[in-house]
């Protein structure tokens, strides 16, 4: 699926409408270039589930977690901007977090499409002049469900 956004707001809509639908343990990657809106989409997406408190970029310690009171299911924000090598990613155990009754969103997920867990949802962001092109893939069934129902 591919959807055009002319302004970051749009963004931020269209993380709160997918948030709404995905109930389930899932995995979602966030890629495209710096600035982008990748974590324009995390927050609106977080924010779907009713966490109200600061929500930013995980880019310096790699990793926040949100959760609300068991309302939700806990969501991991990953960034790998600054992540070097793979042997990074091991280290942080991102395997781990897969196992785990959770949501997953990965800012940067091309830096270690080798190792990650695969993604039920990936989300490429690409800058056009005019305006940003954000597309859409449904990696698994779960997540070909989750984008038929954004149509």
């Amino acid at each position: 699926m591919k959807i055009n956004i002319k302004k970051e707001y749009d963004i931020f809509s269209l993380s709160r409408k997918i948030g709404t639908i995905v109930k389930t343990p899932i995995i979602i990657y966030l890629n495209g270039n710096l600035g982008i809106g990748k974590t324009t989409f995390a927050k609106g997406f977080i924010k779907s589930f009713g966490y109200n408190n600061l929500i930013n970029s995980p880019t310096f310690s790699i990793i926040k977690e949100y959760s609300k009171n068991d309302s939700f299911l806990p969501i991991y924000h990953f960034d790998f901007y600054r992540i070097k090598s793979l042997r990074e990613l091991k280290l942080i155990g991102i395997n781990d977090y897969a196992s785990k009754k959770c949501i997953i969103l990965m800012e940067w997920a091309e830096k270690g499409e080798n190792i990650l867990p695969k993604s039920d949802i990936i989300i490429n962001f690409i800058q056009n002049k005019i305006y940003r092109k954000i597309f859409l893939y449904g990696n698994t069934r779960k997540g070909k469900n989750i984008i038929l129902k954004l149509s």
